[in-house]
Protein backbone atom coordinates (compact mmCIF):
# COMPACT_ATOMS: atom_id res chain seq x y z
CA UNK A 1 0.00 0.00 0.00
CA UNK A 2 1.80 3.71 -1.19
CA UNK A 3 0.22 6.23 1.32
CA UNK A 4 1.38 9.70 0.94
CA UNK A 5 -0.06 12.76 2.47
CA UNK A 6 -0.76 15.86 1.18
CA UNK A 7 1.53 19.22 2.55
CA UNK A 8 0.30 22.80 2.58
CA UNK A 9 1.25 23.14 -1.26
CA UNK A 10 -0.75 20.19 -2.00
CA UNK A 11 2.23 17.98 -2.84
CA UNK A 12 2.11 14.61 -2.38
CA UNK A 13 4.84 13.08 -0.16
CA UNK A 14 6.15 9.74 1.43
CA UNK A 15 4.27 8.46 4.40
CA UNK A 16 6.57 7.92 7.62
CA UNK A 17 5.09 6.28 10.75
CA UNK A 18 6.69 7.23 13.90
CA UNK A 19 6.36 4.65 16.38
CA UNK A 20 7.09 5.09 20.12
CA UNK A 21 8.29 1.47 21.43
CA UNK A 22 8.11 2.77 24.87
CA UNK A 23 4.05 3.51 24.31
CA UNK A 24 3.61 -0.24 22.76
CA UNK A 25 5.50 -2.44 25.46
CA UNK A 26 6.79 -1.58 28.67
CA UNK A 27 9.84 0.18 29.37
CA UNK A 28 11.04 -1.86 31.60
CA UNK A 29 11.72 -3.94 28.55
CA UNK A 30 12.78 -1.61 26.08
CA UNK A 31 14.90 1.25 27.46
CA UNK A 32 15.08 4.24 25.14
CA UNK A 33 14.07 2.50 21.74
CA UNK A 34 12.77 4.34 18.81
CA UNK A 35 11.48 3.29 15.64
CA UNK A 36 10.72 5.47 12.65
CA UNK A 37 9.55 3.80 9.40
CA UNK A 38 10.06 5.16 6.07
CA UNK A 39 6.95 3.32 4.21
CA UNK A 40 8.37 0.08 3.72
CA UNK A 41 11.72 0.07 2.70
CA UNK A 42 13.83 1.48 5.43
CA UNK A 43 13.45 1.78 9.45
CA UNK A 44 15.60 3.65 11.89
CA UNK A 45 16.50 2.20 14.88
CA UNK A 46 17.12 4.27 18.21
CA UNK A 47 18.35 1.90 20.74
CA UNK A 48 20.15 -0.93 19.05
CA UNK A 49 22.11 -2.86 20.81
CA UNK A 50 23.52 -4.87 18.44
CA UNK A 51 23.14 -7.67 15.32
CA UNK A 52 21.74 -11.22 16.21
CA UNK A 53 20.77 -12.33 12.68
CA UNK A 54 21.79 -10.67 9.32
CA UNK A 55 21.20 -11.85 5.46
CA UNK A 56 18.89 -10.63 3.18
CA UNK A 57 15.68 -11.76 3.83
CA UNK A 58 16.07 -11.67 7.37
CA UNK A 59 17.37 -8.79 10.02
CA UNK A 60 17.28 -9.76 14.01
CA UNK A 61 18.47 -6.49 15.90
CA UNK A 62 19.06 -6.17 20.04
CA UNK A 63 16.74 -4.02 22.04
CA UNK A 64 18.06 -4.99 25.37
CA UNK A 65 15.29 -7.47 26.46
CA UNK A 66 13.79 -7.30 23.45
CA UNK A 67 14.81 -7.86 19.68
CA UNK A 68 13.22 -6.71 16.48
CA UNK A 69 12.97 -9.09 13.78
CA UNK A 70 12.68 -7.31 10.06
CA UNK A 71 11.30 -10.28 7.42
CA UNK A 72 11.69 -8.73 3.57
CA UNK A 73 13.84 -8.80 0.16
CA UNK A 74 16.88 -7.42 -0.68
CA UNK A 75 16.85 -6.23 3.37
CA UNK A 76 20.65 -4.59 4.62
CA UNK A 77 21.90 -2.40 7.02
CA UNK A 78 22.36 1.07 5.39
CA UNK A 79 24.57 1.76 8.41
CA UNK A 80 24.73 1.32 12.31
CA UNK A 81 26.44 2.88 15.23
CA UNK A 82 26.85 2.49 19.10
CA UNK A 83 23.02 2.36 19.51
CA UNK A 84 21.14 3.64 16.65
CA UNK A 85 20.90 0.94 12.97
CA UNK A 86 18.95 1.95 10.00
CA UNK A 87 17.65 -1.10 7.82
CA UNK A 88 16.62 -1.17 4.16
CA UNK A 89 15.05 -3.26 1.40
CA UNK A 90 11.23 -4.35 1.07
CA UNK A 91 9.78 -5.08 4.57
CA UNK A 92 7.29 -7.78 4.45
CA UNK A 93 6.94 -8.49 8.58
CA UNK A 94 8.16 -6.49 11.16
CA UNK A 95 7.86 -8.41 14.60
CA UNK A 96 8.93 -7.81 18.28
CA UNK A 97 10.30 -10.59 19.94
CA UNK A 98 11.18 -11.49 23.36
Amino acid sequence: MNRRRKNKQGEKKPFSLLVDTKQLINSAHLTDSRIELMGNTEAIIEGCQGVLEYDESVIVLSLGKMQIKFEGEDLSLKCMSDTDAIVQGRFVTIEYMH
